[in-house]
């Protein structure tokens, strides 16, 4: 396969191709990024294997999107790129709109008009997310819930959501689309949730919890994520399909901060718990999120790899690491 992936400097396209740029020497990447602040170092691990490419080129521009499809002529599109960050989105959305919406237009737009009516083997993967669906108070979402997002990052990801299915049913394109919960693992950005903890209670600063800290979120390991996207695209019956990707792992955020604090105590001998600091809520705070990955657990050869506490240990670990 020749497989372009947007986003791959990103944390989890990142982590999508270390796990399989090396392990695929007949498969080649292309990782399509604009280098923003949250990018991490994927060029400098993978730029000496013949199998890798990198352009720096931004979806929102039409005519540069267009010319790497057509330089490097894919059969497998995996689209990650997107502005996720919800505080962001919130104190400006328009960074949000371009990139999540135009440049998924954008890209959807040139894939079509490459492929044409070559069809065969051919797949555009959209990686969405739990949020789309707002929240729920009891119970889970499966891939048929509506589509009633609450914030302008949710928004603009289900905006781009049902454009790529409006191109699967206009144009007959190939599109699979997996929903996932919260990520987490090594590389992450510290302006998200539990890199946020770590890097405070080591720095010895505040950690603030907004609101009570009872929002619930359902969090899965970055690789085990990785690891259903490759099987999604890998498996041609899978074409057509939405998938839910879960391990349900759904804790309150008080919880998510307990467990990782414990953790780092016994890495460091320190202790952490007076750092928490509870501050205003944020704006439009969705209370609960939680998947249901039925379906996906019943056509796949897939299951979780790491609990959460195995996880929580690796990520711990690599900041641990990267600090010192």
């Amino acid at each position: 396969m020749k497989i372009l992936v947007t986003g791959g400097s990103g944390f989890i396209g990142s982590h999508f191709l270390r796990q399989y740029v090396q392990s695929n020497p007949n498969h080649t990447f292309f990782n399509l990024d604009k280098l923003t602040y949250a990018s991490t170092p994927i060029n400098e691990e993978l730029q000496h294997y013949p199998n890798y490419q990198f352009g720096e080129i931004d979806l929102y521009d039409a005519a540069s999107t267009a010319e790497a499809i057509q330089n490097f002529a894919p059969d497998t599109i995996v689209h990650f790129a997107a502005e996720t960050h919800v505080d962001r989105s919130i104190n400006d959305g328009r960074p949000f709109l371009h990139s999540n919406i135009e440049g998924t237009y954008n890209l959807l737009v040139a894939a079509r008009d490459f492929w044409k009516d070559d069809l065969a083997n051919k797949r555009f993967h959209f990686i969405s997310t739990d949020e789309i669906f707002g929240s729920i108070e009891t119970g889970s979402f499966d891939e048929n819930s509506p589509i009633q997002p609450q914030n302008v990052y949710s928004a603009s990801k289900a905006s781009a959501h049902q454009l790529v299915l409006a191109f699967q049913n206009t144009y007959q394109m190939p599109i699979s689309i997996s929903i996932c919960s919260n990520n987490f693992g090594p590389f992450q950005n510290c302006e998200k949730f539990i890199p946020t903890l770590i890097e405070n209670a080591l720095a010895k600063k505040p950690i603030p919890i907004y609101g009570s800290g009872l929002n619930v979120r359902d969090w899965i390991y970055v690789e085990d994520h990785c690891r259903a996207i490759w099987e999604i695209i890998t498996t041609p019956t899978f074409c057509f399909e939405t998938f839910n990707i879960s391990a349900q792992n759904r804790y309150t955020n008080l919880e998510i901060t307990q467990k990782v604090l414990i953790q780092l105590s016994k890495e460091t001998g320190e202790h952490y718990f007076q750092l928490i600091k509870h501050v205003e809520d944020r704006k439009g705070h969705d209370l609960r999120y939680a998947l249901n990955p039925a379906k996906f657990l019943r056509c796949a050869n897939w299951r979780p790899q790491f609990s959460l506490e195995a996880g929580l240990e690796k990520t711990i670990d690599f900041y641990l690491h990267r600090n010192n």
